[in-house]
């Protein structure tokens, strides 16, 4: 669901269900450490692509622009897996359907299918190309307002704390960067310290 490509285990009860969990490959084992003498077991996570194309439309859900009425809201979400089929968002388009809570979420629209690849992750950027354009795109990656998109629209927010776009071109790219209130914010800090500095 995360985009997480391994996991690692320890306890015999997760790795007998490891073992027998066909999405995962066991890849590693390291030697068991002197004290309490546990032994982790690493897994590859076959599919658990970075950025996929979304198969329902997002619902954008009252209230939830606030910190603690999106937490509310996705901790609702969360814990209910019939809801993981459609997220839920803060804002979007006006195409998307209205929810007065996650519980109401229109779940019926769907969405063409469409090929996601080349995706390339950097240290603060992603890309990739999707075969068709206007399909929201589920990127992996927490949500937060410095990331900005080139060949698409948004991000936006959306459950649990991922992003989404909207294509408008075949190639998309997203940069975490600056804003021009936080460049704003440092250029009035450095000037307030450099006056300080030369008063004192």
């Amino acid at each position: 669901m995360l985009g997480v490509r391994y996991y690692v285990a320890f306890s015999p009860a997760t790795v007998k269900q490891a073992n027998a969990d066909h999405e995962l490959k066991l890849i590693a084992k390291t030697k068991k450490w002197p004290s309490p003498g546990d032994q982790w077991f690493i897994y590859e996570i076959k599919s658990s692509p970075m950025v996929e194309a979304l198969t329902s439309l997002p619902n954008i859900v009252a209230n939830t622009t606030s910190r603690v009425g999106w937490l509310q809201a996705n901790t609702t979400w969360w814990l209910d897996s019939k809801l993981w089929g459609t997220v839920a968002a803060s804002t979007g388009p006006s195409n998307w359907p209205s929810a007065t809570s996650v519980n109401t979420m229109d779940m019926t629209t769907s969405l063409p299918k469409i090929t996601v690849s080349d995706v390339n992750v950097g240290l603060q950027s992603i890309s990739f190309h999707v075969s068709k354009i206007g399909v929201p795109v589920l990127v992996k990656i927490s949500y937060f307002p410095r990331w900005h998109a080139t060949g698409a629209t948004g991000p936006y927010r959306v459950s649990p704390n991922l992003m989404v776009v909207i294509p408008t071109a075949n190639d998309v790219s997203l940069v975490y960067g600056s804003t021009p209130m936080l460049t704003l914010g440092n250029i009035i800090t450095d000037l307030t310290v450099l006056a300080g500095l030369v008063a004192l």
